[in-house]
C-alpha cells in the first residue's frame, strides 16, 4: 500500500478562562425605621405573654390605631392563636386575647383583616371568640 502523507495536526494551546468576577451582593433594601409608637406595640405583640399582648391591643382599641405595619403582626397573631388550646385558665387567657385582637383589627376599619376575621369567625373552636370575630367584622 501507498504511503499515507503526514497530516498535520493544528495544535491549539489552552488558555484557562479568566475567574469570575466576584461582585458583593446587593445589599438588602433597608427597613423603613419604626416609629416610637410602632416599635412599642411590636414589642408588646411579640412577646409570649397573652395579657401583655391584650394590653397591646386594649390600647391599640382605644387610641384607634390604624398602623397597617402594627395590624399586620396583630393579624399573624391572631391567625397563629386563635384555635386555642392548654389548660383552663391558659385557654381563657388565650381567648380573652385573641378577642381584643379581633377588636383591634375590626376598630382599624381597614377591610384588608375582613377575610382574617372571617375565618376566625367561621372556624375558632371557642363560642366566644367567635362572636368576637363576627361583632369585629361589624365595627366598621
Amino acid at each position: 500500500p501507498p504511503a499515507r502523507p503526514a497530516v498535520s495536526v493544528k495544535r491549539e494551546t489552552f488558555t484557562p478562562a479568566p475567574p469570575p468576577q466576584f461582585s458583593p451582593p446587593p445589599q438588602a433594601q433597608p427597613m423603613p425605621s419604626l416609629t416610637s409608637e410602632q416599635a412599642k406595640y411590636l414589642r408588646m405583640l411579640e412577646t409570649n405573654n397573652t395579657r401583655e399582648q391584650k394590653s397591646a391591643a386594649q390600647l391599640m382599641v382605644k387610641s384607634n390605631l390604624r398602623d397597617i405595619v402594627v395590624l399586620d403582626a396583630v393579624e399573624k397573631i391572631l391567625l397563629n392563636g386563635y384555635k386555642i388550646s392548654g389548660t383552663d385558665q391558659d385557654r381563657n387567657d388565650t381567648v380573652d386575647t385573641m378577642s381584643w385582637l379581633c377588636k383591634a383589627l375590626g376598630a382599624s376599619g381597614n377591610s384588608k383583616y375582613r377575610a382574617t376575621l372571617t375565618k376566625v369567625a367561621s372556624e375558632a373552636p371557642n363560642r366566644k371568640l367567635k362572636g368576637y370575630a363576627e361583632k369585629s367584622l361589624n365595627q366598621r
